[in-house]
Formats: C-alpha cells, structure tokens, sequence
C-alpha cells in the first residue's frame, strides 16, 4: 500500500551533500585527540568505540552532573511564561 504524497516530501527532505567534503575534522570529547574522519564515521564525535564507551560509562557511574539541581516545585519559567500571559 502506497501512502499519497509521502514520496515526494521524502526526496524534498532529503539534503544534496555532493559540494560538501567527503571527510570532516574532529576533536574526541573524551581523549581530546583530534582526526580527519569520513562524514558518516560510525563513532562520531568519538574517534573510536572505546571512547565513546569511555563517555558512556561516565554518565551511567554520575561523573557528569547537571549544575543545578531540577526542582519541580520552583519552576521559575514557567510561572513568568503564566504571569505574562496575563498581561496581554
């Protein structure tokens, strides 16, 4: 079965990278060494499965933390977005 219209907003998505460069540079977020990869390198931005592991890893045993700790009572933003919408 054929969905109507739905094959040409595909090819309209799709983006023409054929000016682009085949190879990009990159700097690995987690050993900082920095290569030329292809442009749909497997692992980016990582340079490699075992530092992308490495990164992974951190998230799961909590070495990367958020600053400041999200409350769900104080929501600053949410209460100027309602006291704005009571000015209007």
């Amino acid at each position: 079965m054929r969905l109507r219209g739905g094959g040409d907003r595909a090819k309209r998505a799709r983006v023409d990278r054929r000016d682009e460069p085949a190879t990009m540079r990159i700097r690995c977020p987690t050993c900082r060494r920095e290569d030329e990869v292809p442009r749909e390198f497997r692992w980016r931005p990582f340079c490699s499965r075992r530092c992308k592991i490495i990164d992974l890893g951190n998230w799961l045993d909590e070495v990367y933390r958020i600053a400041t700790p999200v409350d769900p009572g104080s929501d600053e933003a949410g209460a100027a977005l309602a006291s704005d919408d009571g000015a209007n």
